[in-house]
């Protein structure tokens, strides 16, 4: 089956310049495919429905991606702004719910941030009294972090009125697409990783090498 982008016909533009581009409207797919142009079912209903070509998907793709993750994150901040918390800071909480005690470094690698910004919503979460930090009984360098009985009620709540986001995304996608997308999710964010740490590499062994 042939792949066709569709865009409305641009004005001084050839049939044979529109197909270099690989741009066509539908009655000139239609055409291609051998339809007819007054009686094609599948092609006349749809015929001002955009379609994108699968090379445009992948063009599309990061914003695509970053598009989605700005929607869910402004709609969270604006669900828990009345609460004192960010998304940020209430996904850092739900891991320390899910483990008792994690150190910085660990907290880092479980919600894919980096140890700066882990640090520095610690601050502020300690000083909302929201987490405990103590000295890590097995690595006097680390901190062992952990939620106050505050912070833990908190969570509770935040979980609770973010409800209806988590509701609205279920809604929108069915079990299998769901299960799709996060493999695919998940993939992506295992190759960018090797990526950038290859390329982290890279930049260590390219670094002159001095002398004391």
């Amino acid at each position: 089956m042939q792949s066709f982008k569709f865009h409305p016909r641009p004005m001084g533009k050839s049939v044979t310049h529109r197909r270099r581009l690989g741009v066509f409207d539908r009655l000139e797919v239609c055409n291609v495919l051998g339809h007819h142009r007054h009686d094609c079912h599948r092609c006349m209903p749809n015929r001002n429905k955009p379609v994108l070509h699968p090379e445009t998907d992948l063009r599309n793709l990061p914003l695509a991606l970053r598009s989605a993750y700005l929607a869910l994150h402004r709609r969270t901040d604006a669900v828990l702004s009345p609460l004192g918390l960010t998304a940020d800071q209430f996904v850092l909480m739900l891991a320390l719910t899910e483990d008792e005690t994690l150190t910085q470094k660990e907290l880092a690698d479980r919600i894919s941030s980096d140890p700066s910004t882990i640090r520095a919503m610690l601050v502020l979460l300690e000083k909302k009294g929201m987490i405990i930090r103590r000295q890590h009984p097995k690595d006097l360098r680390a901190k062992a972090v952990s939620l106050s009985a505050a912070g833990r009620k908190k969570a509770k709540q935040a979980w609770s009125v973010s409800q209806p986001i988590r509701n609205q995304m279920n809604g929108s996608l069915q079990r299998e697409q769901a299960s799709m997308l996060i493999e695919c999710l998940n993939t992506l964010a295992n190759s960018l990783g090797v990526a950038s740490q290859q390329t982290s590499n890279c930049d260590v062994a390219k670094r002159p090498i001095t002398q004391d």
